[in-house]
């Protein structure tokens, strides 16, 4: 199970997206500055996406649809795209029916802020997958969302501490998820090794939660009594 170790409960879809935002944030910034605005072009029988001249090999995920305003995996479509094009959608399945995940695996269901084409495939991609990225192939009826699965290595270097708060601001800003093991599984993705001091408040004692990130320069990342960041310090702000 790839980023879950902190995850207590694999059933839970907000703890794995939880666990695996901040590592599927910087993977699909750094594609995105790699195909920018390019047009691209899918071949499905050859499972392979083009973007100009950059050509990756690709596995369907699933769809949404503007019509139904639904989601539908990849293995369950009825345009039976073949086994090798959904090779990784039916390991999806096959993790959502061990782990009694239903959003991975029922076959189709409504679509809300919670459960999207991107927050499945961020998922799905970051859970499941093995150095995987994603994309949006937007048309008329809908999207369908294909996971690049010879992305390059370069998607997947270890961040800078700035680096590493700006993408952590930004996706606690924008989506709900459990701070604690957002941010424990992202330092894990970076490589990056932590302390974690917690300390019970009390009538004349002022309690302590915070990890301690081991960068170039510590980093002190402090949350609330509701578990909540509140704030990151770099040591030189001593």
């Amino acid at each position: 199970m790839r980023n879950l170790r902190y995850v207590s409960d694999f059933s839970d879809f907000h703890q794995v997206f939880s666990a695996t935002l901040g590592k599927m944030a910087t993977v699909q910034g750094r594609f995105a500055d790699i195909v920018g605005n390019l047009d691209w072009n899918v071949d499905f029988d050859r499972c392979e996406i083009a973007f100009g001249d950059q050509i990756y090999k690709i596995q369907f995920i699933g769809s949404e649809s503007n019509v139904s305003d639904t989601w539908l995996w990849g293995h369950a479509n009825v345009n039976n795209f073949g086994e090798e094009a959904t090779r990784f959608s039916v390991e999806v399945l096959r993790a959502g029916t061990e782990w009694g995940l239903q959003a991975f695996s029922e076959p189709s269901f409504e679509l809300d802020e919670t459960f999207n084409g991107h927050t499945l495939c961020i998922a799905a991609c970051g859970a499941v997958g093995e150095n995987l990225c994603y994309y949006g192939c937007r048309h008329d009826k809908g999207c369908a969302f294909v996971a690049i699965t010879d992305a390059p290595a370069s998607l997947f270097e270890p961040l800078s501490a700035h680096e590493f708060v700006k993408t952590a601001s930004g996706c606690i800003q924008n989506h709900d998820v459990d701070h604690k093991i957002f941010i424990k599984s992202f330092l894990e993705f970076n490589g990056v090794k932590f302390d974690e001091n917690v300390e019970k408040g009390g009538f004349f004692k002022k309690g302590k939660d915070e990890i301690v990130a081991k960068f170039d320069k510590e980093l002190l990342i402090k949350f609330d009594d509701k578990g909540r960041i509140s704030g990151f310090k770099y040591e030189f702000d001593k």
